[in-house]
C-alpha cells in the first residue's frame, strides 16, 4: 500500500526474559521498545544512566549511542521491540514520541496490556506477511495514539481514585486469594457494572483481566528467578491446574511456562 511506503518495519522481536548487555547505535533506524516487566538500566550517551523497574515505553534514534542491560545478570526483563525505517519513521520519532516526556526517550505506562498486544500484533504482521507490511506500519502509528492517551489522567472520579490505587496494591500483595468483585463494588457504594467501568478506566483492563495479568507477571518472575515446580507456582498464585496455567500463560507470553523458563 503506497500510503505506508515512507514507514517500514525493518525488524521486530519478542524476548520474554532478555539479559543481554547492549552498546549500540543503529544507523538510519529508529526503534520503539516496550519494557513490560522486570528491571533494566538504560543510558543514552552522554546522559546519566537510569533505572527502569516499571512498565515503560522507550525509543531510540540513529543520533545517539545507547547502553542498556539487566540490573542483575540473574534477572532479565520482558522486552519487545520494533525497528522502523523511512521518512515517516523519523517524523514519528522526532515529532511524535520525543515531545511526550521531558527526558525525550523513556515513558512510564499504566496500561501495559494495551501496549503488549500492539507490539505482538506488529511483530506478527511484520514476521508473517513481510517486513514492509502496511498493517504493521498502521499499528506502529497506533502506538503513538496510545502513548498520547497515557498522558491523560484516568477519568475516574477523584473520590474513587484512592480506592482503586489501594485495591490494586492489595491485590498484588496476595494474588492467590479469591476476589469477590461484587462485594468490593458494594463496599464502594457502586453497582458491579459501574465499578467495572470505573476500574477499566483506571487500569486499562477489566478487574478480572487485571488480576489474571498480575498473577501471570508474578508467575513469569518466578519462572525466571526460581526453580519452583510449575505446579507449585500455579497453586501459589491462584492460576488453577497446570493445564489451566499453561493455557493462560501461553496466551499472554506466547510460550508455555516450561518453554518460557528454558528461554530465559
Amino acid at each position: 500500500m503506497a500510503y505506508f511506503d515512507d514507514l517500514r518495519v525493518g525488524d521486530a522481536g519478542i524476548y520474554p526474559g532478555y539479559k543481554g548487555h547492549v552498546l549500540q547505535r543503529r544507523p538510519q533506524r529508529y526503534s520503539l521498545e516496550l519494557v513490560a516487566s522486570g528491571r533494566m538500566y538504560f543510558e543514552r550517551e552522554p546522559e546519566a544512566r537510569m533505572l527502569i523497574d516499571y512498565p515503560a515505553l522507550r525509543w531510540q534514534s540513529p543520533d545517539y549511542v545507547y547502553h542498556y542491560g539487566p540490573v542483575d545478570d540473574r534477572e532479565g526483563w520482558e522486552h519487545y521491540y520494533i525497528l522502523l525505517e523511512g521518512e515517516r519513521a523519523a517524523r514519528l520519532y522526532h515529532e511524535g514520541f520525543v515531545p511526550l516526556v521531558a527526558n525525550g526517550c523513556v515513558m512510564p505506562i499504566r496500561r501495559v496490556d494495551v501496549f503488549r498486544r500492539l507490539f505482538i500484533t506488529i511483530h506478527d504482521h511484520a514476521m508473517h506477511t513481510g517486513l514492509d507490511c502496511s498493517l504493521a506500519a498502521f499499528h506502529t502509528e497506533e502506538l503513538l495514539v496510545q502513548a498520547l492517551a497515557e498522558l491523560a489522567p484516568p477519568r475516574v472520579f477523584a473520590k474513587y481514585l484512592e480506592h482503586f490505587e489501594g485495591l490494586c496494591a492489595d491485590l498484588r500483595k496476595d494474588l492467590r486469594r479469591d476476589v469477590h468483585w461484587q462485594h468490593i463494588a458494594a463496599g464502594m457504594g457502586l453497582s458491579y457494572s459501574h465499578f467495572r467501568r470505573l476500574f477499566t478506566e483506571y487500569a486499562g483492563v477489566p478487574p478480572q483481566q487485571y488480576l489474571l495479568r498480575a498473577r501471570l507477571v508474578a508467575a513469569a518472575t518466578r519462572l525466571r528467578e526460581t526453580t519452583d515446580p510449575i505446579k507449585q507456582i500455579a497453586h501459589d498464585l491462584g492460576l488453577g491446574t497446570p493445564a489451566q496455567f499453561s493455557k493462560s500463560f501461553k496466551a499472554a507470553y506466547r510460550l508455555p511456562p516450561g518453554a518460557y523458563r528454558g528461554a530465559t
